[in-house]
């Protein structure tokens, strides 16, 4: 639970913004092609392209970047490996600079940890490329 954006939903409603919680809450956040999530399989490395990610506004909202959903998905991916049959379950994640950066990538990191794939999580700021060279 983030008190931050549970205050904003409930600000919203209690000014009666019908319009400004439809648009949060009526739609999913789209899936573009930055997530700095590698994942490392016995046969060889799956990972997400260097332009990819989610990609909105960081309010509350199921269509805004905030930690639901960013929990949600990851969720969906940690599903998807799962069901590729991944082999050997590791991530790397990494950061870089930006607002909530950091604590995006500890989120995913932790829904990594709790299905109980290793998880390789750089500290501090680092470009896609390095993160990309683990798989190297």
């Amino acid at each position: 639970q983030n008190s931050s954006t549970r205050a904003e939903i409930e600000s919203l409603r209690a000014s009666n913004n019908v319009d400004e919680l439809r648009k949060r809450l009526s739609t999913r956040i789209v899936f573009w092609n930055s997530w700095f999530i590698f994942i490392v399989n016995s046969s060889a490395p799956v990972f997400s392209d260097a332009a990819s990610g989610l990609r909105a506004a960081m309010e509350a909202g199921f269509s805004r970047m905030n930690d639901v959903t960013v929990l949600q998905a990851t969720q969906g991916l940690v599903a998807h490996l799962e069901a590729a049959n991944s082999t050997n379950k590791s991530a790397v994640i990494g950061h870089d600079h930006r607002y909530n950066s950091q604590r995006f990538a500890e989120l995913a990191a932790g829904v990594f940890l709790r299905k109980g794939w290793k998880v390789y999580l750089y500290r501090g700021v680092v470009l896609t490329p390095l993160v990309v060279s683990v798989l190297n």
